[in-house]
């Protein structure tokens, strides 16, 4: 049993703690604190609180009596016909619906004589909230084309909220609910209104388990759960542990969905929440034959629902009991409940609990071996079903399949009124063929899906390994840094939207990242540096703790890595980017970034593929230095052979000079010696004569 939305969220109005739509309320309060003069801002400021969801109703009731009081006083009618509306619709939740009326209608009058557009829609909304409206689609149809026309998106978001609402819950017609679900989630995005934006996701995720998309639902359920980390909102928390229940009941996890639910009952104390989530452990426990456990809650539920006079929740539960009744051999009990149930979804006009009390009451007379009546509720059961599933949701070709073996059934049902000893076995074989029938068609088309995706999954990673060996080859071929930028780059961007592409490289000398060649758009951007020691780079992050980056939205992921928002050193400010660690051989080389204009440019596939070539990058650019550096040895090689060839030759050339000069030394010493003697001969004969 899916929670009414609709009326969580007008619970919301009155009962979230203050913590929820920060971004608006916050806002609000500061500037109401920094503004105590009585006039128009400050009434149109707390009128806009009534679009928050996180005040408590004294508070509310507080805020839009101060907002009336002071507009009355200055003569401001547009604030006083929005003060006037918000506290009629509280009034008529009180209980107080005349004097709640009359407040509507003063404010009704003042929209009509003043020709406010704004205040008309508002008006509108407000009226379509009111408890037991009859107009309830139609204020809101109005409300939403005079939003429109205004433009004011968080007025429209949540407008088209509730008519999706209402189509998913009231009139079950999946189709216009998607609709108006996603135009309130795009006006939701525009507003940056993280509330409805979670309300809105729950609601995708209800619609999508409805329709058995379970993945999807889940997907829905998961982005509603991470958002609600930044308002930390037990409610919403609650709320969405029972939509989770509800994914895992419709997908037969019953122990996924029991942990679920009673989560959901620790986390929530509002009453209603409270026998729903009851009726929810019920209904699970039946289906996996834990009658004692189903009893208990579903009589508590049933209790509180009796009580507020809930007949929606009243239909649920009796459906329930029905089931379990059967399931204990009691087949009276089972069809008193299951009538009782019909009433009650009749009065409350649900398809879903129609389908379900007149499945229960076809079973419990089959039983019974009353066949006339089983096959009276079968045919209605099979009407209520076709109705909720729609043209447009419903398989064409399992509705063809189905009725043509419903009309072979109706056949065989009349056979047997003419036959009644044989009744009770050609009853039971027909259900058994038509099992046997539906069983062997699921498995032939689910065994038909799985190898379609077995086929297609491997197809794609062949091509995948063909294209990134290509890659690898390129790159690769390359010893120059640059030139493998250029060619890694010119790959990715056949991949992917790169509209800016770089590749940082560690350098140990300056303690840098050097970005030797960055491409934006194409373009070769100048050469530059960031410091690994600047905390508000991605670069330097992602360097530093080895780890990736991945982030869709700048604006909203950026807090998750760093402390702020860097100004880029060149080129443009972008909104998707990933940044991968660059290594090889347990040895940090640097970072490869890739980077979109564009929010949620990059999907699990390019990030893998992304990856690979990464590790292809890694090894190129660690061939290429080790080429670099080899090079430079080698020429310190050559100078080193060059300079002791030539201290070999300098010593040569000194031995030899040696040489020659010890040569020359021995005659010079004979002349000298000889010319002494010849002195001492002349000085002889000088003296004779």
């Amino acid at each position: 049993m899916k929670q009414n939305l609709l009326f969580l969220l007008l619970l919301s109005l009155l009962q979230l703690p203050a913590t929820a739509q920060i971004n608006y309320t916050e806002k609000f309060r500061k500037e109401l604190a920094a503004h105590p003069a009585e006039d128009t801002f400050r009434v149109n400021r707390l009128n806009e609180l009534t679009l928050s969801y996180d005040l408590m109703p004294g508070e509310r009731k507080k805020f839009f009596t101060e907002a009336l009081d002071i507009s009355t006083k200055i003569g401001y009618e547009s604030g006083k016909a929005m003060a006037l509306s918000t506290l009629g619709m509280l009034e008529q939740f009180q209980g107080d619906t005349a004097q709640g009326v009359k407040m509507m209608n003063e404010a009704d009058a003042i929209a009509d004589k003043n020709g406010d557009l704004n205040l008309k829609a508002f008006i509108l909304y407000r009226k379509s909230y009111v408890p037991k409206s009859p107009k309830k689609l139609q204020y809101n149809l109005e409300a939403e084309k005079i939003a429109t026309q205004i433009g004011n998106q968080r007025l429209l978001s949540i407008i088209d909220f509730g008519i999706g609402e209402y189509y998913l819950t009231t009139l079950t017609d999946y189709p216009k609910s998607l609709e108006y679900l996603l135009k309130g989630l795009a006006a939701a995005e525009q507003a940056d209104d993280l509330f409805m934006k979670i309300s809105i996701w729950r609601d995708l995720g209800g619609l999508y388990a409805t329709l058995g998309d379970q993945e999807k639902a889940l997907q829905y359920f998961g982005e509603a759960s991470q958002a609600n980390k930044l308002l930390n909102n037990n409610n919403i928390e609650s709320n969405l542990q029972n939509s989770l229940g509800e994914s895992y009941r419709l997908s037969g996890k019953y122990q996924e969905a029991i942990k679920a639910y009673k989560l959901n009952g620790r986390l929530t104390t509002n009453a209603v929440y409270l026998y729903q989530n009851e009726s929810n452990l019920a209904d699970v426990y039946t289906r996996i034959d834990s009658l004692p456990q189903a009893f208990a809650y579903g009589f508590n539920s049933l209790d509180s629902a009796r009580k507020a006079s809930d007949s929606l929740i009243m239909a649920w539960v009796y459906g329930i009991l029905s089931r379990a009744s059967l399931k204990s051999n009691r087949a009276d009990s089972a069809i008193y409940y299951a009538k009782l149930g019909l009433t009650c979804a009749i009065q409350s006009n649900n398809l879903e609990f129609l389908r379900d009390n007149t499945l229960a009451l076809a079973n419990a007379y089959a039983v019974k071996k009353d066949f006339g009546d089983a096959y009276h509720y079968h045919l209605q059961y099979i009407t209520y079903r076709d109705s909720m599933l729609g043209g447009q949701i419903r398989n064409k070709t399992s509705l063809l399949t189905y009725n043509s073996q419903l009309g072979k059934k109706e056949v065989e049902i009349a056979a047997l009124s003419r036959q009644k000893k044989d009744q009770q076995k050609i009853l039971y074989s027909i259900a058994a063929v038509l099992l046997l029938i539906f069983l062997s068609a699921l498995l032939l088309w689910r065994n038909n899906r799985q190898k379609q995706k077995a086929n297609k999954l491997l197809q794609q990673s062949y091509n995948n390994v063909e294209q990134l060996g290509e890659i690898g080859r390129k790159v690769n071929s390359s010893l120059d840094v640059k030139q493998i930028i250029g060619t890694v780059y010119q790959n990715v961007n056949q991949l992917m939207d790169a509209a800016v592409f770089g590749i940082g490289l560690y350098n140990e000398r300056s303690q840098l990242l050097d970005y030797p060649a960055t491409f934006e758009q194409g373009e070769v951007l100048p050469f530059y540096t960031n410091s690994l020691q600047d905390e508000n780079r991605f670069g330097a992050v992602c360097f530093n703790t080895g780890k990736e980056i991945n982030i869709g939205n700048l604006g909203e992921e950026y807090k998750d890595h760093r402390q702020e928002i860097a100004t880029p050193q060149q080129g443009g400010q972008p909104e998707s980017i990933i940044f991968l660690p660059l290594t090889a051989k347990e040895k940090k080389l640097g970072v490869i970034t890739v980077q979109s204009f564009k929010k949620h440019a990059y999907s699990d596939y390019h990030l893998y593929m992304l990856r690979n070539i990464a590790n292809y990058s890694s090894i190129a650019i660690d061939n290429a230095e080790s080429y670099e550096t080899l090079n430079e040895t080698l020429g310190q090689l050559q100078a080193t052979q060059k300079q002791l060839i030539q201290s070999e030759k300098m010593a040569s050339l000194g031995e030899l000079t040696a040489g020659i000069a010890h040569e020359i030394q021995n005659p010079l010493n004979f002349v000298n010696n000889f010319s002494e003697v010849s002195s001492e001969l002349i000085d002889e004969m000088n003296g004779e004569l």
